[in-house]
């Protein structure tokens, strides 16, 4: 199992002074949030496992951070100065639009679960990859969660309670609205043209990150954990659930570049413990503390992951402008 940070030191431009991983600005999540949320919904529509989405989040991620990097140098020796700030925010998004769509297509296929080349591209293009506008779609989707099913209505996703697709845009401050196409592209010059695009965009990021496509499953880390607390520890039936609440601080990691600079190990041993902390009794508290012996992680890094998980929860709680956060 591969133990390492899902986004690697090699991936990690976003540092501040105090050596402390950032998120990405105002300006970047205005573009990025948006398509990371079309990228959820795309993943839940084909039906993706955990870590094939995770995978594709992951290598969107470390793409982004070489793209932005890169992008601010060639800026700051004014190779690529733009005056119009609202064209280069299109053109970026157009561009990160499709990269999505490679991402999935390759992450699918990192963790062997493939998917048709031609159902990327019906979704890329019914959700809207790469326009932010989505003035052309007739219908909007929306998960119910607790069904986990989609619905179609006329509502924001920001009615949908409880959604991280209902996550409010940081600028805007208005609900990501995400139009839906009633109907696939067809099959004529345009399509082989985006299939073209995403192929060749493939390549690219494959170029980008140097063929690290690589990525740690902290889901799969958290299973261990668990057995592991179930050995030493008799949970109550109203405890059992810190499984599900752990693999959900997780899957708030994925809209979150610092959570994700964190080791597979630590993650999962934040993740669980922050759900001990929310579900367990005072007395099954009290006796917890042989597992932690166990996994191998130290007490400075698990309190970071714990940190980060919770910056998580709180960025995505702050983007939906709700005061409880929820996760997916």
């Amino acid at each position: 199992m591969d133990l390492r940070a899902p986004i690697p030191p090699d991936h990690i431009y976003t540092i501040t002074k105090n050596n402390t991983p950032t998120n990405y600005d105002n300006d970047s999540n205005e573009i990025i949030i948006p398509i990371l949320c079309r990228m959820y919904v795309a993943s839940k529509t084909m039906q993706l496992g955990t870590e094939a989405r995770f995978a594709s989040f992951v290598i969107f991620h470390r793409y982004v951070a070489h793209f932005l990097h890169f992008n601010n140098s060639n800026e700051s020796k004014g190779l690529k100065a733009s005056n119009n700030n609202e064209t280069r925010r299109k053109e970026q998004r157009k561009h990160l639009g499709i990269v999505a769509a490679a991402c999935l297509f390759l992450g699918c296929k990192s963790q062997e679960e493939s998917r048709r080349i031609r159902d990327v591209i019906n979704l890329s293009c019914m959700l809207n990859f790469e326009d932010n506008d989505d003035d052309g779609g007739e219908t909007i989707t929306s998960m119910d969660d607790s069904t986990s099913k989609y619905s179609t209505n006329r509502k924001p996703f920001s009615d949908a309670s409880g959604s991280t697709i209902s996550l409010l845009e940081s600028k805007i401050g208005g609900g990501i609205v995400i139009c839906e196409a009633s109907q696939p592209p067809d099959l004529d010059e345009s399509y082989w043209k985006t299939k073209e695009r995403i192929i060749s965009t493939e390549q690219s990021i494959l170029r980008l990150i140097k063929f690290d496509v690589s990525v740690s499953q902290p889901h799969r880390a958290l299973i261990v954990v668990y057995e592991e607390i179930l050995i030493f520890h008799d949970l109550q039936d109203k405890e059992k659930n810190v499984l599900k609440y752990a693999w959900r601080r997780l899957n708030d990691s994925l809209f979150y570049v610092p959570a994700l600079m964190c080791s597979c190990t630590a993650l999962a041993c934040g993740a669980i413990d922050l759900a001990l902390d929310e579900k367990a009794s005072k007395s099954t508290m009290n006796d917890m503390k042989k597992w932690k012996e166990c996994v191998g992680v130290g007490k400075s890094d698990m309190i970071s992951a714990k940190e980060k998980l919770i910056g998580a929860s709180n960025f995505l709680r702050i983007l939906r402008n709700q005061p409880h956060s929820s996760c997916i």
